[in-house]
């Protein structure tokens, strides 16, 4: 096979093999599953708590998915509390109330002593 063949079927491949992602929401759902498939009302959760959390945070969607999954290890690293990622978003749209363009790591990391100490 010539090399401009074996690139044309690469190119191929590429086009017409669909890339799965997954979204922030869909991702989450999933670890707080245990890796199991969640449900679409369960995805569609936690996509209402990250877009009320996009509204008022500057970081983008999936940082705050990434802070969010921290915040559950730091918690069980420091206190053995086993913390859902849900419980954490739900906790931030709680304690952002009012906020609008703010960086939000502050608001985890006061969340994360929150749940460690509570």
């Amino acid at each position: 096979m010539t090399r401009c063949a074996l690139l044309l079927t690469l190119l191929t491949v590429l086009l017409v093999s669909p890339v799965e992602t997954q979204s922030t929401e869909a991702l989450l759902a999933q670890i707080d599953e245990n890796g199991r498939t969640p449900s679409a009302a369960a995805v569609r959760r936690y996509g209402r708590l990250l877009d009320t959390l996009d509204s008022r945070c500057t970081d983008r969607r999936s940082m705050l998915g990434d802070m969010a999954v921290r915040a559950t290890q730091l918690v069980k690293e420091d206190s053995g509390k086993t913390v859902k990622v849900l419980e954490v978003l739900e906790g931030m749209v709680e304690g952002t109330a009012g906020l609008r363009s703010v960086g939000c790591a502050q608001y985890f990391a006061v969340l994360v002593v929150l749940f460690r100490d509570g």
